[in-house]
């Protein structure tokens, strides 16, 4: 059967009124008039739809740090030297304000584009520092730059400086000074040095003596020690004697002879006790010496130990003022030879 025209416009224009959302339903409309007359009995079941995925909830992402929150307060440049080789400091100032700790770089490059130095480390809330490059060359063009980067790597603050090395001529004065200090602090570290071995030798020569005197009294003491004990024997056998004479003078009391040697051995007795308690002070006195002799040896063996000791650092301290003299000299020999 053939289908009128405005059978057809009327649908069409139904179509575009339905919009796009309405597809399907619009091309159901064209189908079923444009299909042949069949008779419409059941009809297709419409296909059934797909379930929806689960949705996926999506992984957060880091908010941006904001393009000023960090910022270079202060960056200036020096130029120097070490050695007999140019450098350049760069001291800044940068106060960060961000989420999470940027990173500050600085760069050197020179005049060919090559990167002499490259250092960088995180910031603070507020970094203060400086960064020195060394091995550069007098008498050169350098650009030096100070970028702050943050966590995700957005470039956040920079600063750009060129800066001239000096001329080696320039430094040959300061150089110079330099090498008279360390001239002077060779010869004081020489002096030192003598004046320690002096000292070291004498608390020697001192600690030698106190250990001699030391064991000399210790004899002493032992021989005093000795005759105490001798005294002491004497005195004892002198009282015996004296007890033996007495008790025969006693027994023959018209004995002459008798009665005078118990006088006599009476009066023995009493010089022995005498000389055994003389001895005895004596040997008290020498032990109490021989203990202090044996002390001030003690004392003069640790004197000696540390004036040894302070000997070989004056000796080690000459020998780094030796070696920072030769590196003075080599520095103002080596910027002589280049101004």
């Amino acid at each position: 059967m053939r289908i009128p025209n405005w059978v057809l416009a009327s649908a069409l224009a139904a179509v575009v009124a339905l919009g796009s959302g309405s597809s399907f339903a619009g091309k159901g409309i064209i189908d079923g008039l444009t299909s042949g007359g069949g008779g419409g009995g059941g009809g297709r079941k419409p296909p059934t739809a797909a379930p929806a995925p689960k949705p996926v909830a999506p992984k957060p992402t880091p908010a941006p740090s904001p393009a000023n929150c960090a910022i270079i307060n202060t960056a200036t440049t020096s130029a120097g030297y070490s050695g007999v080789n140019a450098t350049i400091t760069l001291s800044y100032t940068i106060a960060d304000k961000c989420a999470t700790p940027s990173t500050w770089t600085v760069s050197v490059i020179d005049s060919s584009g090559a990167t002499r130095h490259t250092e960088s480390s995180t910031t603070d809330s507020v970094s203060v520092g400086s960064v020195t490059a060394s091995s550069l060359e007098f008498s050169a063009r350098y650009s030096v730059s100070l970028t702050v980067t943050s966590s995700t790597g957005t470039q956040l603050a920079k600063s750009s400086l060129n800066v001239s090395t000096k001329k080696a001529r320039d430094f040959l004065a300061a150089a110079l000074q330099d090498l008279n200090n360390a001239n002077n602090l060779y010869l004081t570290a020489a002096a030192t040095t003598a004046d320690a071995d002096t000292a070291a030798s004498n608390a020697a020569a001192h600690a030698v003596y106190a250990n001699e005197v030391a064991a000399w009294a210790a004899g002493t003491a032992d021989a005093a020690a000795t005759a105490a004990t001798d005294a002491a024997n004497a005195a004892a056998f002198a009282d015996t004697t004296a007890t033996t004479a007495a008790d025969a003078a006693t027994a023959a009391p018209d004995d002459a002879d008798l009665a005078a040697a118990s006088a006599a051995a009476a009066t023995d007795a009493v010089v022995a006790a005498n000389a055994s308690a003389t001895a005895a002070t004596d040997a008290a006195q020498a032990a109490t010496y021989a203990t202090e002799t044996a002390q001030a040896a003690t004392t003069a063996d640790s004197a000696a130990a540390t004036a040894a000791n302070a000997a070989a650092d004056a000796v080690a301290a000459a020998a780094a003022a030796q070696s920072a003299l030769d590196a003075a000299q080599a520095v103002y020999d080596g910027l002589a030879a280049i101004a």
